[in-house]
């Protein structure tokens, strides 16, 4: 068993030797900032739908109460022309758009409440991304400034064995 873990101890420290050589922290932070782009593309686009919905539920809202107002216009029309049976159904359709407008606002509190965390969540990762672009250029000097010490003062491992 000894020389069993000892191969695979050999064979982690070439693995791990491999892929500290191969990864660039400069490539490294050039795809985090492009994948934060993106998730920041399809955060803008939800946040663009969420905005239209909205505006939907807004214009919907709008309408039932114009509708409710029309009808109770109807209502008192016709309870000046002494048709009661006809003032009495428009006074139900008036009560149905009221119900559907209120049950519109419930919806349009709900989603101005949804689209605000949205736009919320989309400045702070906007901000987040600003900030690693601003701090990029300072790691990439530290990147520089600690591979040319690595030239200068080599660190000689065979002595730890």
């Amino acid at each position: 068993m000894g020389i069993i873990s000892r191969f695979i101890n050999v064979v982690r420290a070439y693995s791990n030797s491999f892929l500290d050589k191969a990864e660039d922290p400069e490539k490294m932070l050039l795809q985090m900032l492009s994948d934060l782009e993106g998730q920041k593309r399809q955060a803008k686009q939800q946040m663009t739908e969420a905005l239209a919905l909205q505006k939907r539920l807004e214009r919907d809202t709008e309408k039932e109460h114009k509708e409710a107002e029309k009808w109770e216009q109807k209502a008192i029309l016709a309870v000046q022309n002494d048709k009661d049976d006809l003032a009495k159904e428009a006074l139900v359709r008036k009560k149905d758009h009221e119900r559907r407008a209120e049950e519109f606002e419930i919806q349009l509190e709900k989603h101005r409440a949804n689209a605000e965390t949205l736009r919320s969540g989309y400045q702070a990762m906007e901000d987040k991304i600003e900030e690693i672009k601003r701090k990029k250029g300072l790691l990439l000097a530290k990147q520089k400034q600690a591979e040319a010490q690595e030239k200068i003062y080599p660190v000689s491992y065979t002595h730890l064995r």
